[in-house]
Parts: structure tokens; C-alpha cells; sequence
């Protein structure tokens, strides 16, 4: 689904709080976060106006 936004949250492989990262989906529906350290982290997706969810 174009243009959906994500929010990435977490923690790295230190124990730090990673400022969150808000990104949409491309025209294709896909989208991608680089240079990301290993860690622990959420992807949360903020679900479009008038989408229906199942």
C-alpha cells in the first residue's frame, strides 16, 4: 500500500534509545531504513484515513 506511514522505535545493541524514524511507503508500497545498528526494534504502522481494517 503506497504511502502509509511507519514509525521506527527501539533500542540498539547498547542499551540507547534510538530517536524515531518516521518514513512512508513508496509508490510500490515498499520502504526501507538504512544504516540501522543491530538492536531491538517496533515498526508501527499509522493506518491511512478511510483504510478498513480486517
Amino acid at each position: 500500500l503506497a504511502g502509509v506511514t511507519f514509525t521506527l522505535t527501539g533500542v540498539d545493541g547498547m542499551g540507547n534509545q534510538v530517536v524515531p524514524i518516521e518514513m512512508s511507503s513508496d509508490e510500490t508500497g515498499l520502504l526501507w531504513f538504512t544504516d540501522l545498528v543491530p538492536g531491538t526494534y517496533t515498526l508501527t504502522e499509522t493506518i491511512p484515513p478511510g483504510y478498513m481494517t480486517s
